[in-house]
């Protein structure tokens, strides 16, 4: 994932409480598994954050769409973790994203 929050470093790992697309409502991660894998996190010794990760159809670059994104409070980007998302939803099966920086 892009970072978009700039105490985001390479190799940091986020835990998403929401995915979602631009203009969309967020789609929420499965709180018991998002608490599970932050657990997991800190007993591997490991300082997870958690927070809205934007899934974008295009690499966004340096310039007004990371902006953006950060803006509306999105701390990371990728590009399929709202699909993923849906389709669980769509299923009734819980989602968690996990991703490293």
């Amino acid at each position: 994932a892009g970072a978009l929050a700039a105490e985001l470093a390479p190799g940091d790992l986020l835990i998403a409480a929401s995915v979602g697309v631009a203009h969309q409502p967020p789609l929420p991660t499965d709180r018991a598994r998002r608490e599970q894998a932050l657990d997991a996190a800190r007993r591997a010794g490991l300082t997870p954050r958690t927070g809205h990760v934007l899934s974008s159809p295009r690499v966004l670059g340096r310039g007004d769409g990371k902006r953006a994104a950060a803006a509306a409070g999105a701390l990371a980007v990728e590009m399929e973790g709202a699909a993923i998302a849906s389709a669980a939803a769509e299923h009734g099966l819980p989602f968690l994203a996990v991703r490293s920086i």
